[in-house]
């Protein structure tokens, strides 16, 4: 059906390849005095973060994970760190098949996740990637190899999170009784939900259709998912500023808006403005005269408008 994300041809898993960088890796360790089993167990670790309560975000890291990596530290400095995650990695896209059943992924969704995984693994020597728990990218590599994120199309999607409510006062007392007032009444809760994370390494779908390609497999995963109350994310591209003063970035917010999504503001803070003005010469030239401030927005879609929504698009393009 026209409009309906495109799922490559399903690329298998090379076990041997898997299991030759496992061995490498190992050995690497190995030589640095590192001894992986008892308390430096790639499984334990592993199962640290798989004991994490759920719903909580991708980027959690639990006490046990960052005490193995200060041990690892300790013996062999950021080089040892980095190899014990590869092992990490390379163990858990070796269970692909058994986790991918554990979690429920879909059929039609694996393909495009073993992609992922084939992409991140081509990669895990490149010299410009670092594999250590600062790293956002390594933490959305790592949730995504533990299925906890989804490779749905333009973002990552955490299949089981919630929207925080300490954010949301620091937009001010009217938009968070606002924003308490929707999610407690009109949405009844602020947890399970879906959450989407930008992962500007594969931001082939940035685009208008990439978007609405992206919010239709939402809306095709929520049909399945009766106890996720719909999709939110925190970003400064969601503040209604940003269009002004780029109108290319309007469709972040245009389209789900006009499917019924609302938005809250957050406040603002370092990280924000860096953010916001990482790739815009002009955004940071604003910042600089004080025209414009930038502020984090969460955006939350729920279930009903989402398919509401969807199903136009389907019928629209049938």
């Amino acid at each position: 059906m026209a409009g309906m994300p495109r799922v490559e041809a399903d690329p298998g898993l090379d076990l041997a390849l898997l299991r030759d960088g496992y061995a490498r890796e190992t050995a690497r360790l190995a030589s640095l005095g590192v001894d992986l089993s008892g308390d430096l167990a790639v499984e334990r670790y592993i199962q640290a973060f798989d004991d994490l309560r759920s719903p909580i975000a991708y980027d959690h890291v639990p006490a046990e994970a960052r005490q193995t990596c200060a041990a690892l530290a300790a013996s062999g400095g950021d080089t040892a760190v980095e190899s014990f995650h590869r092992l990490v990695l390379l163990r858990l896209i070796e269970g692909f098949e058994a986790r991918a059943l554990r979690v429920g992924l879909p059929d039609w969704l694996r393909a495009r996740t073993l992609a992922f995984l084939h992409d991140l693994q081509a990669g895990l020597w490149a010299k410009r990637r670092r594999l250590t728990l600062d790293q956002d990218s390594f933490l959305k590599d790592l949730a995504v190899c533990r299925l906890k994120l989804w490779p749905v199309g333009a973002e990552l999607l955490d299949i089981a999170s919630g929207v925080p409510r300490r954010p949301l006062l620091q937009g001010g007392a009217g938009h968070a009784l606002a924003a308490f007032a929707y999610l407690s009444l009109s949405l009844r809760g602020f947890k399970p939900f879906y959450e989407t994370h930008f992962d500007d390494r594969h931001a082939k779908g940035f685009s208008p259709d990439g978007y609405r390609d992206l919010y239709v497999t939402i809306g095709r995963l929520l049909r399945v998912a009766p106890m996720i109350k719909g999709v939110f994310s925190g970003s400064w591209w969601h503040d209604p500023a940003v269009a002004k003063i780029s109108p290319n970035l309007a469709f972040l917010n245009e389209l789900p808006l006009a499917g019924g999504a609302r938005i809250f503001p957050l406040g603002t803070d370092p990280h924000t403005i860096k953010a916001a003005t990482r790739l815009s010469q002009e955004r940071a030239q604003r910042v600089q005269d004080g025209s414009y401030q930038p502020t984090n927005y969460l955006l939350v879609w729920g279930r009903d408008e989402l398919l509401r929504w969807a199903d136009r698009q389907t019928a629209g393009r049938a």
